[in-house]
């Protein structure tokens, strides 16, 4: 039975001037992370590490806590952050 190419571990290849290029756990590519299993979970803790990052900044700059403010900030800051690239 053929096992197909990717079927084993990645595997490193030799460039020229024996330059490695060697395995990656993930990969990304247009604004999405991809691990070797094809699995989502590396994308979504990047998607939510930059909203707490966005949010803390937004914590830290804005004194009001006016949920007009607040909504207002999350609908221009943090939700185009969450929505961006999902499933």
């Amino acid at each position: 039975m053929n096992t197909l190419p990717f079927h084993n571990k990645f595997q490193n290849y030799n460039l020229t001037n024996n330059i490695i290029l060697e395995a990656s756990d993930y990969v990304k590519d247009l604004g999405v992370y991809i691990d070797n299993k094809l699995d989502w979970n590396i994308h979504i803790l990047h998607i939510c590490k930059k909203a707490r990052m966005t949010r803390s900044w937004i914590l830290n700059t804005f004194a009001s806590r006016d949920e007009e403010t607040m909504m207002t900030l999350f609908r221009s800051l943090i939700r185009p952050i969450l929505e961006v690239n999902c499933e």
